[in-house]
């Protein structure tokens, strides 16, 4: 039950009487109406165990709640932003490789240090008796905070950034820690207690404290074959903040070896009901509630209407259709179709020549074929592709895009929209306000009509075209070019004989100076007009 964790965390915060009530009843009712996020949650919750918070809460809704807290953090950021930290306010307690060293926060200028750089909290735990530490780099900088026993977080109350997960982990390991299953699925750890009865020895011993692994883990079953679980599905984000591919798509490919062994097959009316199939040219269908369906032959076609209904495929040419809400399709055969109509769908596709559409809101896409399309309308959408000659298209509020293959195109109508590409001749267009659109490959296009838009691109040969008003323009490129309309602002940058950056420089189109709808670029340490 989704509460039951934000109970735990109230009660290790030392929730009083009022607090932890108002999590049973106010945000129970919150999480039933709406999407989950769970560091907006434990936010809140961190405000309201704090003595800025109001004794009363049993009125206060979750997004006044939020709306306080927000303002809360601000306050907190504000009055750390000039702390310095002396050494005596912390003390080194394991020393790592490349200058990593995780220490403990002892006097209150660390806690206020922490709570800044790292945007969280932490800044107001001082004198409550908890046992607070911190990864430094070797410039002191934090990149982890973890509260002994309780919690592990990165900047924002975030997941850990990759790369640093390792000396987490070793960190956990040397201290003996206990944490929650949840704050393990921020380190991208699984608890194996479920399975253990179908995975290998190997895998058992090998995992942290004997019931977490790693979820890119090579799982084998008893016999040593490939293992994979349908439910690994639900700790998968399946694109991340940084609108990176968050999905191993091994687990994927071997789903049906493991559902046609575990999975009995039932009728297609009924709820919760599982259909598995590995043979060619196979077709599963599911009208019920919360189904699931995997098939891992070619040609195999799978559909559901069911809410919370589940869709994987690993065969070539697969089709994937699911118009229920909260729906996940998953397929790593080329040329598969995923298709989903629900709210809050998610698809993935690994296959070449993939195509991903959803039209509800809160959709996730995403694909790491070649010449995938991905195509969302619903508000809030993601879109992420990886495949050359890609192409995204999203008409959906604050949608995000982003690709990295080379050719790709980005397209976005929604207000607050991301574009964001890396592959040479990219093109992002954004018709939306505050649109912001990004590019590191050479020859790219970024096109924005709305207002406040930003563009930027740092491949060589590229250009940008903005139509909307109060925009913000740069292209670092060798020979870029913009142009855009009066009060925005241009920057360009110059190159000398050897390709290195000789001048940047910015300017506000004035229509004197700098005219509007002409498109500029640095010369000579001046904007020329092309």
């Amino acid at each position: 039950m989704k509460i039951k964790k934000y109970i735990e965390y109230g009660q290790g915060m030392n929730a009083n009487e009022e607090v932890s009530l108002w999590i049973k009843v106010n945000l129970k009712n919150h999480l039933e109406k709406n999407e989950e996020n769970q560091d907006d949650v434990e936010h809140v919750i961190d405000y309201l165990v704090s003595g800025d918070a109001p004794k009363r809460l049993k009125k206060m809704s979750f997004l006044q709640a939020k709306s306080n807290t927000d303002k809360w953090l601000k306050k907190l950021i504000k009055k750390g932003s000039n702390i310095k930290e002396l050494d005596s306010d912390v003390e080194t307690v394991l020393e790592l490789e490349d200058g990593f060293r995780w220490v403990k926060l002892v006097g209150e200028n660390a806690y206020k240090r922490e709570g800044f750089l790292m945007s969280h909290c932490v800044g107001g735990y001082f004198g409550n008796g908890k046992l607070i530490y911190s990864l430094r780099d070797a410039k002191n900088n934090p990149h982890c905070t973890v509260e002994k026993d309780q919690q592990i977080k990165g900047k924002g109350n975030g997941n850990i950034h990759p790369k640093y997960i390792s000396y987490v982990v070793s960190f956990l390991e040397w201290t003996g820690m206990q944490v929650s299953d949840n704050e393990m699925k921020n380190l991208g750890y699984v608890n194996i207690d479920s399975i253990k009865e179908d995975i290998s020895d190997e895998n058992i011993s090998s995992a942290y404290k004997g019931k977490y692994l790693p979820l890119d883990y090579a799982f084998k079953d008893k016999q040593g074959n490939d293992y994979w679980n349908l439910d690994f599905l639900n700790y998968f984000d399946f694109l991340d903040l940084d609108l990176n591919i968050n999905v191993p798509w091994t687990l994927i490919k071997t789903a049906s070896n493991y559902l046609v062994n575990k999975l009995n097959k039932t009728s297609k009316y009924e709820h919760n009901a599982k259909n598995a199939s590995s043979g060619n040219n196979a077709k599963n269908a599911l009208s019920g509630y919360n189904a699931k369906n995997a098939s891992s032959g070619n040609y195999a076609q799978n559909a559901s209407s069911g809410d919370y209904a589940q869709n994987a495929s690993s065969g070539n040419y697969a089709q994937n259709a699911s118009s229920g809400d909260n729906a996940k399709n998953a397929s790593s055969g080329n040329y598969a179709q995923n298709a989903s109509s629900g709210y809050n769908a998610k698809n993935a596709s690994s296959g070449d020549n993939a195509k991903n559409a959803s039209s509800g809101n809160y959709a996730q896409n995403a694909s790491s074929g070649n010449y995938a399309q991905n195509a969302s309308s619903g508000d809030y959408a993601k879109n992420a592709l990886s495949g050359y000659n890609a192409k995204n298209a999203s008409s959906g509020n604050n949608a995000k895009n982003a690709s990295s293959g080379n050719n790709a195109k980005n397209a976005s109508s929604g207000n607050n929209a991301q574009n964001a590409s890396s592959g040479d001749n990219a093109k992002n267009a954004s018709s939306g306000n505050n649109a912001q659109n990004a590019s590191s490959g050479d020859n790219a296009k970024n096109a924005s009509s709305g207002y406040n838009a930003k563009n930027a691109c740092c491949g060589n040969y590229s250009y940008i075209d903005s139509t909307g008003k109060k925009s913000v323009i740069a292209a670092i490129g060798r020979n870029n070019k913009v142009k855009g309309k009066i009060g925005s602002w241009i920057t360009l940058a110059e190159y000398d004989s050897n390709n290195l950056i000789k001048e940047v420089k910015s300017a506000m189109i004035d229509g004197d100076k700098i005219k509007e709808d002409t498109w500029y670029k640095l010369v000579d340490g001046k904007f020329k007009e092309v």
